[in-house]
């Protein structure tokens, strides 16, 4: 193997990899070496690595092994390593004690390496070398030509393990997407690795067969399956990652990325192969993904890979990421993008497949039954804590007690709000908390953090800048417009001026469109590779958008755009800029019915969340918008009810009610609807939350009747809003086995996995009201085993659907033109 290809592997290997599969077994090699132990994590004690040497009278020493990968000079690298963090770990060895059991004993680093793939600049050198002397260490240094020479003397056999087509590709993907601009724009000081920053996050599982049983006499309803992100990658299949704007979707699929390529490292046949291709560009032709991965081999270095991709895909499979698929506008195009998902996985089963979506467009979607679903988790206060140590780590605030401080008052500011736990809010709170911002609601988070990263505050930080940050707000707010009108995500650079100077020009001004883009871009808003612009975020641009919409008071332009998915969240913000949104909202819940089921759906759903974001909107408009959204939601459950009930048997009307119940919480759980879910519930028991209309719908049997009242208790408790004991007690009275079994979800959900309670909440509380579901369960153990069936021939009588034969008196309204054909086809 050539040096240069070494040189190039070196480089390329991430941290992990580079400590098991190179230096320790490397380090165990070297004579007169011994006890070579990883303690890599062990109470941030500063070394990654110990071993043990003789000296001239064979006494031990104990020697310390600081690992890093790329290359340490004294200044800021975005490849590597900066001289700061190599003196934090130096700093740190100086005072820890390590307790061994080999050698047995206590024992305290007096030699230090640090031992990296890549330069070590002289300056770097020098300077840690005298810190070291301050600590009374000795110091020697091992860069990536050093680690070469002693992998190529003794353990030459080394290289010969690699392969090398395979190291290419990782190496490109690494060099394309391990810096997190994204992420470290929203306020750190420079771009970092996603390792550095990354959180990890939970999936709970919408649809398993496992999720539901039945021992013996007693009933058992276990809780979804939760897992972290890497399960993903363990058993071949199609896979859904569902979570809203924010929830961290694009940088769990990154993240799954590099930890395939991680585990790949430690695999001699090259491991699976990863792709992760963009699905605006899937999206934008009909060819089959063969033609995409091989198009994505050939742009990454993988041109070695090539021949015989077909074999390798049949017999090993490979890890295929689908993102941006939320960029795409047209329903059909999403469609496309996963028929063909489903097309290859049919010619190789050992594929593992991965597409996310937003919530709000899994309803378009229901008829892929072959892929599970995954619902991105909430940030519990752990992951929050986790987020800001990383955080201060990358910006070098240590303190201990501040961090604590700032993690309570984040979780503080995000419940009193009722904004959404995401990975998104969590940081821009962060952000404006450094800052001395308090927030409200997700577009007054945004609106906070723009003003701050435009400039508003320039002149009192006596930061240089020509223009006003209103200015340079309203120049962003057009542009996302425009951008959103004309259905894209990004522009050429030259575009972008052009329509800057038509801006300069409708105003009247001199054109500065240079300047007030480098004083954009220097916020960190913008970002431009490749000769192409687009905003760091794509909920920037949607927010800018809806800002825009704002700044014109243009209610009639959002009514003509409400069935339009792609304007959705501008529409949201906009909502929850202007606030006081009563005449949108009725102009939503009074809309007349349409017989086509998407759109009827997202119109409830788009009630919901302007409801949850235009807070100051009235409380009888806000009453009547959830009441609209719960109708949505009741169609949305007859047609999952219907999908997977033919899949499945009576069992599938059960899981889709706990995905239409996880669903219910992300599109109008808000305890800022506290009096409204109260009023729904109580007010008047007797009259129904939901009436069907008149045209078009089946009338709602009885257990559709009861169910918008179950699932407003179910938001209740999960909010911990005052009063949804009696509302769970409102429950308890039914009989209905499909609900208590839904309730009993509920509560498992709540109890057995540990979630965070609010203040309001009471464990013993919910132990008891499960405890009362389940012999209410118990007392009717044949309708339970009924629901519970999953023979599809047996499953005849229905708690949710209407007969068969009433859903295809008008197909159109709850199945696309093939389910309706097959389904006519297997009728007949």
């Amino acid at each position: 193997m050539h040096n240069d290809d070494k040189r190039h592997y070196l480089e390329s290997i991430l941290e992990a990899p580079f400590r098991k599969d190179v230096a320790v077994p490397l380090l165990r090699r070297v004579p007169g070496v011994e006890h070579v132990t990883d303690v890599h994590g062990r109470n941030e004690s500063g070394a990654d690595i110990i071993y043990f040497e003789r000296d001239a009278l064979h006494f031990p020493t104990c020697v310390g092994v600081q690992l890093k990968v790329g290359h340490i000079d004294l200044s800021t690298s975005r490849k590597g390593t900066t001289f700061a963090e190599v003196k934090n770990q130096l700093d740190l060895i100086s005072r820890a004690t390590f307790h061994l059991t080999a050698p047995a004993g206590k024992h305290k680093i007096s030699k230090f390496i640090v031992m990296t793939t890549g330069r070590i600049s002289e300056r770097a050198r020098e300077e840690l070398a005298k810190l070291a002397h301050e600590y009374k260490l000795n110091i020697n240094f091992l860069d990536g030509e050093r680690v070469i020479e002693l992998v190529d003397k003794l353990w030459p056999d080394f290289w010969s393990h690699i392969d090398k087509g395979t190291a290419d590709y990782a190496s490109s993907l690494r060099t394309r997407y391990t810096e997190v601009e994204d992420v470290v724009k929203l306020g750190a000081r420079k771009s970092r690795p996603i390792d550095t920053l990354y959180v990890r996050m939970r999936l709970q599982e919408m649809l398993d067969e496992r999720i539901l049983d039945l021992n013996g006499e007693q009933v058992s309803v276990n809780p979804p399956k939760v897992v972290d992100e890497f399960e993903l990658l363990n058993d071949p299949g199609l896979t859904l990652l569902i979570g809203e704007s924010g929830s961290g979707k694009r940088l769990i699929l990154r993240r799954l990325l590099f930890e395939q390529i991680e585990r790949n490292s430690h695999l001699p046949n090259g491991g699976l192969l990863p792709f992760l291709l963009d699905a605006k560009v899937v999206a934008g032709d009909d060819a089959d993904l063969e033609v995409h991965l091989r198009r994505e081999l050939t742009e990454n270095n993988g041109g070695q890979l090539l021949e015989g991709l077909d074999e390798r895909l049949r017999d090993q499979g490979a890890v295929i990421l689908v993102d941006r698929l939320t960029r795409v506008a047209e329903p059909e195009r999403v469609r496309s993008v996963l028929r063909r998902m489903e097309t290859l996985y049919g010619r190789y089963p050992k594929v593992r497949m991965i597409a996310a979506l937003r919530d709000s467009e899994t309803f378009e979607v229901t008829e892929f039954t072959a892929f599970k679903r995954w619902q991105v988790q909430a940030f519990e206060q752990t992951q929050v804590v986790s987020l800001v140590s990383k955080w201060y780590t990358a910006l070098e605030h240590p303190e201990e007690g501040h961090l604590h401080a700032v993690v309570e008052q984040l979780v503080r500011n995000v419940i009193q709000g009722s904004l959404p736990r995401t990975p998104l809010v969590y940081t821009l709170n962060l952000v404006l908390l450094e800052n001395n911002q308090q927030t409200t609601n997700l577009a007054d988070v945004l609106d906070k953090y723009v003003d701050l990263y435009l400039g508003k505050w320039d002149d009192e930080l006596n930061v240089p800048s020509v223009y006003d940050f209103t200015l340079k707000r309203s120049f962003l707010s057009e542009l996302a417009f425009r951008m959103l009108e004309d259905g894209v995500d990004r522009l050429d650079r030259h575009e972008v001026i052009t329509f800057f100077d038509s801006l300069f020009d409708r105003m009247g001004r001199d054109r500065g469109s240079e300047e007030i883009y480098s004083e954009i871009k220097r916020g960190g808003l913008l970002v431009e590779g490749n000769g192409l612009v687009r905003f760091v975020l794509y909920a920037f641009q949607e927010w800018f958008a809806g800002h825009h919409i704002y700044r014109r008071k243009d209610d009639a332009f959002v009514i003509e755009r409400l069935d339009e998915r792609f304007w959705g969240q501008a529409i949201i913000f906009y909502a929850g800029l202007k606030r006081a949104c009563d005449d949108l909202l009725e102009s939503v819940y009074t809309l007349k019915e349409v017989g086509d089921f998407p759109v009827q759906f997202y119109r409830s759903y788009l009630a919901g969340m302007i409801a949850v974001n235009a807070d100051e909107s009235s409380g009888d408009h806000k009453r009547e918008a959830v009441r609209y959204a719960l109708y949505g939601y009741l169609m949305l459950l007859r047609r999952l009810g219907f999908i997977f009930r033919r899949a499945t048997g009576q069992v599938g009307e059960l899981y889709a009610g706990m995905v239409v119940d996880f669903m219910l919480y992300y599109g109008v759980g808000s305890a800022r609807l506290s009096l409204q879910y109260r009023e729904l519930m109580f007010d008047n028991p007797t009259r129904p939350v939901v009436n069907a209309p008149e045209v078009g719908l089946t009338a709602f049997n009885a257990t559709e009747v009861d169910l918008p009242r179950l699932f407003i208790a179910s938001l209740m408790t999960r909010l911990g809003v005052p009063g949804y004991r009696d509302a769970m007690n409102v429950i308890l009275r039914s009989s209905n086995p499909y609900i208590l079994m839904l309730l009993y979800i509920r509560l498992n959900h709540m109890i057995d996995l540990n979630l965070q309670l609010t203040p309001d909440q009471d464990l013993r509380e919910l132990r008891s009201l499960r405890r009362e579901v389940h012999r209410k369960l118990s007392r009717n153990k044949e309708a339970a085993r009924k629901l519970l069936a999953k023979n599809k021939r047996m499953a005849q009588s229905a708690y949710i659907l209407p007969p068969l034969e009433e859903v295809m008196q008008n197909p159109a309204r709850f199945l696309n033109a093939s389910e309706a054909d097959e389904t006519v086809a297997e009728t007949d």
